[in-house]
């Protein structure tokens, strides 16, 4: 989500799950604060806090006078929502948009991903940014698709033990066992799912309803633990429904 985050660095959003903001503070506050495109606003008038509003409001009301360079425009994990009943409630809550993440946004996210292959990097990515900012994750992502990514999944399903302290002992990845043994489990899910006539990214593409929020994310989820897959929670999916274009 994009929420606002004052001065003193707490986000306004922390203990509440994201909805929409006042279209006028987006149009007044946020081009101020960073190049925003089109596509950016709409995104954030659609999806951003109402907390960071009421608490911009209630401000506003008392007096309280905002300088601009005091609101940082900022993406979670799940880029535009926040669900805080499951498991990344503890992740880091914002994080600045840098350049990197901002071309990112403008010319990857929610362009429509068909393939296996490219919905598995995306489900890993998904994964590895738990607890950490998009920023990171995109500066190393080369170093990702090199060490695990370029892989088939049929060899990523057969890593064992010393692949896995392989990976541990390369500085340029995120070095974190839990998120490595995910990948590996959800490789193995991949492949199961083959047995039942389909891949990831059809699976995923063919799953009805489709989630149009957080909340509607819920049986997918399920559908996906019963099949295997792991350390997916509802946000954690619905961000890659976003960003391979299966939800707008």
């Amino acid at each position: 989500m994009y929420a606002a985050s004052f001065g003193c660095g707490t986000p306004a959003c922390a203990n509440v799950a994201a909805v929409r903001v006042i279209p006028s503070l987006t149009q007044c506050w946020y081009p101020r604060a960073m190049k925003i495109t089109p596509r950016a606003t709409r995104a954030i008038s659609s999806a951003a806090s109402r907390t960071a509003g009421v608490f911009i409001k209630n401000s506003l009301q008392r007096g309280t006078k905002w300088a601009p360079t005091a609101v940082k425009v900022s993406m979670t994990l799940s880029h535009f929502e926040l669900d805080t009943h499951q498991d990344n409630q503890q992740q880091a809550l914002t994080r600045d948009v840098t350049p990197l993440v901002q071309e990112y946004f403008d010319t990857e996210w929610g362009n429509p991903v068909t393939t296996e292959k490219e919905m598995f990097e995306l489900l890993g990515l998904e994964v590895f940014v738990v607890g950490l900012s998009w920023n990171l994750i995109l500066h190393k992502r080369d170093a990702l698709r090199r060490a695990i990514f370029n892989n088939s999944i049929e060899t990523i399903a057969r890593w064992d033990e010393a692949d896995v302290e392989a990976l541990l002992s390369d500085d340029t990845i995120i070095r974190n066992r839990r998120k490595i043994n995910a990948v590996i489990t959800n490789a193995q899910a991949a492949l199961a799912l083959r047995d039942e006539g389909t891949d990831l990214a059809e699976f995923l593409w063919s799953f009805e309803p489709t989630p149009q929020s957080v909340e509607d994310t819920k049986e997918l989820v399920k559908a996906l633990k019963v099949r295997g897959f792991t350390m997916l929670g509802p946000v954690t999916v619905f961000a890659l429904l976003q960003c391979t274009g299966i939800t707008s």
